[in-house]
């Protein structure tokens, strides 16, 4: 299935499921997807180039069979405001 099939059958997040999905330490490409509302392909790229990011800056990733990068950088990546999620989430909560 491709990325554009996939994101058709996905339901936009409210502010309140964002501010849950984004208050988790790691996130895995399950999330990403939520996240970036794209496929597990798509997702997948994020999450790698995120993991080169780390790996470039001299740090290390976790070693685990379900990949996940820190929550902050994807922020970072998709370019998310934390803090206006928080506080429209605050207001339709």
């Amino acid at each position: 299935m491709n990325d554009y099939v996939q994101l058709n059958t996905m339901k936009d997040m409210n502010y309140v499921e964002m501010r849950e999905l984004v208050s988790k330490v790691w996130l895995d490409v399950d999330d990403i997807m939520r996240l970036a509302q794209c496929g597990k392909h798509s997702a997948t790229i994020i999450r790698n180039e995120i993991e080169q990011q780390i790996l470039a800056s001299g740090k290390k990733v976790p070693i685990a069979s379900h990949k996940c990068v820190p929550s902050k950088l994807v922020l970072e990546y998709l370019g998310l405001d934390i803090e206006y999620i928080c506080s429209m989430a605050e207001k339709f909560a």
